[in-house]
């Protein structure tokens, strides 16, 4: 499939590089030069540090020929790709490619590519590492190879199809690297930082390569970030030396290369001695084998032992043995058998004319068990050939039952060593014996377990099986059925295999490990270690405690963690980061996210200290919702903006229904919700919110149903934005609040390409992040999170947030760790301070703005100003039952709450209060948010009033509210 393609004219200056002019080439003819098409990028760099932070490319039309000094130049400077993307380079923006490259670091040489491609048109070129040695390995050959398709356009305009391509040119040439195989992937120039030598060979033979994927399975993985092709893992055993000798005898690929080895009139290229390589290598005896058939190849400089040992030892650790079909798409034109689909599973032969005769020459019950114990050992005769052919032929030669010899066979199946078996092939010669679909639901289950699968089951009976590293849910979702049928070659479609499924559910229901939770992080609080998904790695999860962070395997590590990737986190590389590293990722973080908030210095602090908080949820209690409160155009909306730039590579600022909201703060760690107001904050939203911050249980009836229920727990942090202030007291104290006001505080990145520098620096600055994240663990276990708790307990005692004093005094450490990075002037107990001050009197105006009781105390003060002459009667016909003197307000909580009732319907004012007992806890609840200082001899004060209880003779609480009592609130709110 492709698209037409417009070549865009790109200005690659005129230079030296090493020497070397670089210019445009026009004097070649047209029988030494090509076309190829790249995506390169718009600027040059000198280093790969460099080359890391380009995401702008354009593409280009070369014209290639031996001489071209502008290739030379193009690759040593900047970055390229046979793949193309509408903006920038990544998965999501793939559009096509115009060739394919292949990058090589080890198992190939240079002269075995130019051996293996030279009937087509290439470009190879040395890479930055060529000959150079580093981390101890020893120096060898780097390089890449383009091949590039017919000048006609885009091929393969699909995620799925582009994936396709890079799995079949791994099977191809399985000494490429796997990593490099993405539809997003760039590569970087072969800068002269290292002074290593470059060489560039540009071969002309008018042959423009192809592919062909048609037999390629599909995968469904337009969604999936990583690369195309997954790592082969060894399990380090070899097979029998038994099965290596019928390879020998049976194979005819590997009697062909034995026979024409020596051949000066057949040539045999490297890729086809790879082949050999990557099957007889896994057999004891396979190594002494390959050397005796490659040693006397005719080209005597063409074998070196020590290579084809090192060919020999990256076979075995990085591939699995090559199938007939692709041995074909290599050059060899023998007749491909019916069975087995590679050389090595003639290991797997059985003479049956052999097994017939030793069978006949046994009786009764010694030839039963003699049956039994055949179909056990020699189980892949009924797997790979005809077995119902076989029991036919058995129960005519030993007159014996057909139902009888299937039966004992399919047990045989169950019995036997699933290990290493094609299960394909098993489950064909299962289906030959008559196996029922239970009997192949229970065999696919034990052939998974058998080969390194793991299972676990939850509490809600879902079931997850992990496979080399990725995780998939057991059930009706394309992930999982795509899985299934790439190991098994069934669909989920038609009764029999719904059977199937069924029996699947019930082994791994049974049989699978439990699992308390399924989510995208677990934290053990008594080791101090975090085990998060961030979808680094398809196949890893990152490890984090006080001595550092460390990607290990999902589900099979040592600690059993299971986790699922958070869905809404783009896949970001994690790196190594030094010292120095580390300062620049954060510094950066300052820059790019921090100071482009519109708001002050120690609200900038604040929110990024808030954000980096969702690893150590689990080590508090109360997650403080985050509120970005601000006029329009204020800058709250590209705040929160900001935020989920750096925590999930992409803006995912929403409006939801409740349902789909428990479900985001379930799988994800922000939810992240816009233009919320009072109008929209509805009992819903709110119990959304309040449930986030407190992380309690939603309990709630299963539809269809009058006993079942079902449990929506969040584990998130929650974030909104809007013009005014939610205003609910429960809220207020469970929120922290922040001001932003573009004009007051101007960004230094207003412009949409901040979004696009985040993007690039990202990896470090997650990186970064979760390094901070350790060296915060190591605070946590020193004792550290307590001593700041204790320090907000007694220098601000009450304050309006105190119930979130464990989140703030984790904030603290962060703050710890961030400052002497970014800004070592300010001082954590200065900030802290500041924050809790800020928080405390914006808490207290939103609670005097909002508070229904002031509403209606105030309302009450402004009728009784009326003149005189009328005023009792009214007061009396109201139905007003508290005494007010001036601005003095007393009554019981009966006779408060009959007034609040009477005087919210004539002035239409927002009262939902039930009764005299809520109102007296509400009263209690408003003073204390209110209060300023310390109450004394029962009366609290605060901003507006102040607030005596006291008893009468019938022991009923009498509430006095004096509205010139009041203090005034002088505490220093910060520079706000």
């Amino acid at each position: 499939m492709r698209i037409d393609l417009q070549a865009i004219e790109l200005p690659i200056h005129t230079t030296q590089i090493n020497g070397v002019h670089a210019d445009y080439i026009n004097d070649s003819t047209n029988d030494d030069r090509f076309e190829v098409t790249l995506s390169v990028s718009t600027r040059t760099v000198e280093t790969k540090e460099e080359a890391k932070k380009v995401l702008d490319f354009t593409q280009h039309t070369f014209v290639a020929s031996p001489d071209s000094d502008e290739l030379a130049s193009l690759f040593q400077t900047r970055l390229y790709s046979t793949n193309t993307w509408t903006t920038g380079c990544n998965n999501d923006a793939y559009a096509g490619m115009t060739g394919v490259t292949l990058d090589f670091d080890h198992g190939f040489t240079i002269g075995e590519a130019q051996d293996a491609f030279q009937d087509f048109n290439y470009i190879l070129h040395t890479s930055r590492t060529h000959g150079h040695s580093e981390d101890g390995m020893p120096a060898e050959d780097r390089f890449r190879v383009i091949l590039p398709f017919e000048p006609s356009g885009l091929y393969y305009t699909s995620g799925s199809e582009a994936r396709k391509v890079y799995s079949k040119m791994m099977e191809l040439y399985p000494q490429a690297d796997k990593s490099c195989t993405n539809p997003g992937r760039k590569f970087f120039p072969s800068t002269r930082e290292l002074n290593t030598p470059f060489l560039l060979d540009v071969h002309v033979t008018g042959n423009y390569y192809s592919i062909d994927i048609s037999d390629m399975p599909d995968d469904d993985a337009d969604d999936v970030k990583g690369s195309a092709a997954k790592p082969y893992k060894w399990d380090g055993k070899l097979r029998p030396k038994s099965g290596l000798l019928k390879v020998l005898a049976h194979c005819p690929f590997v009697k062909w290369m034995s026979d024409h080895i020596n051949d000066p009139d057949v040539r045999i290229r490297e890729p086809l001695k790879y082949a050999l390589i990557t099957n007889l290598a896994r057999f004891q005896g396979g190594r002494e084998a390959i050397h005796d058939i490659l040693k006397r190849d005719w080209r005597k400089n063409k074998y070196d032992e020590g290579v084809v040992d090192s060919k020999i030892a990256n076979a075995l650790q990085n591939g699995g043995p090559q199938r007939y079909a692709t041995i074909r798409d290599l050059g060899w034109d023998g007749e491909i058998p019916d069975w087995p689909a590679s050389p090595a599973g003639w290991a797997y032969h059985v003479d049956l004319d052999g097994v017939l005769g030793k069978l006949k020459s046994v009786k009764g019950k010694e030839r039963m068990d003699a049956l039994r114990v055949h179909f056990i050992e020699d189980f892949h005769l009924l797997a790979y050939q005809r077995a119902a052919e076989w029991i036919t032929k058995l129960s005519q030669v030993l007159q014996l039952g057909k139902e009888l010899l299937e039966r004992m066979a399919c047990d045989a199946i169950s019995d036997a060593d699933l290990e290493g078996r094609d299960l394909k092939d098993v489950l064909k010669g299962a289906v030959g014996l008559g196996a029922s679909p239970e009997d192949r639901g229970q065999i696919i289950y034990r052939w998974f377990i058998s080969n390194g699968g793991l299972v676990y089951r939850d509490r809600e009976h879902r079931g997850y099986w992990i496979w080399e590293g990725t995780v998939y849910e057991l059930g009706n979702n394309q992930p999982f059925h795509t899985f299934v049928w790439r190991i098994t070659g069934l669909t989920h479609e038609g009764i029999e295999s719904r059977k199937i499924w069924a029996a699947l559910k019930a082994e791994t229901d049974t049989q699978g490990t439990y699992l308390n939770s399924f989510s995208w992080i677990h934290t053990d609080g008594n080791r101090n270690t975090i085990h998060v998904h961030l979808n680094s790695d398809v196949e890893r999860i990152l490890r984090i405690d006080p001595s550092g962070a460390a990607l290990v395997e999902n589900g099979s590590n040592a600690d059993s963690i299971l986790l699922a990737p958070a869905p809404k986190m783009s896949p970001v590389a994690l790196v190594q980061l030094n010292g120095t590293g580390y300062r620049d990722a954060l510094l950066e973080f300052d820059s790019l996210v921090l100071q482009s908030l519109a708001t002050t210095r120690n609200n900038q602090l604040l929110v990024g200290c808030w954000a980096m908080t969702y690893p150590w949820m689990g080590y508090v209690k109360t997650l403080p919702h985050l509120r970005f409160d601000g006029v329009s155009s204020s800058g709250k909306t590209r705040g929160m903006e900001l935020i989920s730039q750096f925590i999930y590579g992409d803006n995912h600022l929403k409006k939801a229904t409740e349902a789909a909201n428990y479900t985001d703060g379930a799988r994800n760690p922000l939810v992240l919700l816009d233009n919320v107001e009072v109008a929209n904050f509805n009992q819903g939203l709110g119990d959304f919110v309040l449930t986030a911050a407190t992380g309690i249980t939603k309990e709630k009836r299963v539809i269809g149903t009058d006993r079942d229920t079902v449990l929506e727990k969040v584990h998130c942090l929650v974030a909104t934005n809007g013009i005014e202030n939610l205003g609910k007291t429960e809220h207020i104290n469970r929120t922290l609040a922040i001001r932003f006001d573009r004009w007051k505080h101007p960004s230094p990145h207003w412009s949409e390409r901040v979004y696009t520098r985040i993007a690039a620096a990202r990896p470090q600055m997650v990186s970064a992040h979760m390094l901070l994240v350790s060296r915060v663990l190591a605070k946590i276990a020193s004792g550290r999170l307590e001593w700041w708790q204790d320090y907000l307990e007694k220098n601000h005692p009450g304050h309006a947030k105190d119930r979130s004093n464990s989140f703030i005094s984790l904030m603290a450490l962060i703050l710890e760790e961030l400052l002497p990075l970014i800004d070592p002037t300010l001082e954590v107990e200065a900030i802290l301070s500041d924050w809790v001050k800020v928080q405390n009197q914006q808490g207290k105006e939103v609670a005097i703005e909002s508070n229904q009781i002031v509403d209606c105390l105030e309302a009450i003060l402004e009728d009784y100003k009326i003149s005189p002459l009328f005023r009792d009667d009214a007061i009396r016909n109201w139905g007003y039952e508290v005494n007010v003197v001036g601005r003095i307000v007393t009554g019981t909580a009966s006779q408060l709450h009959h007034t609040f009732s009477t005087v919210a319907k004539r002035k239409n004012l927002k009262y939902e209060y039930k009764d005299a007992r809520q109102l007296a806890m509400r009263i209690a609840d408003t003073a204390r948010t209110l209060a300023v200082g310390e109450a004394a001899d029962g009366v609290v004060l605060t901003a507006n009033f102040s607030l005596k209880t006291e008893k009468d003779r019938t022991k009923t609480t009498i509430y006095t509210f004096d509205f010139d009592g009041g203090k005034p609130d002088d505490s220093d709110a910060g520079d706000e």
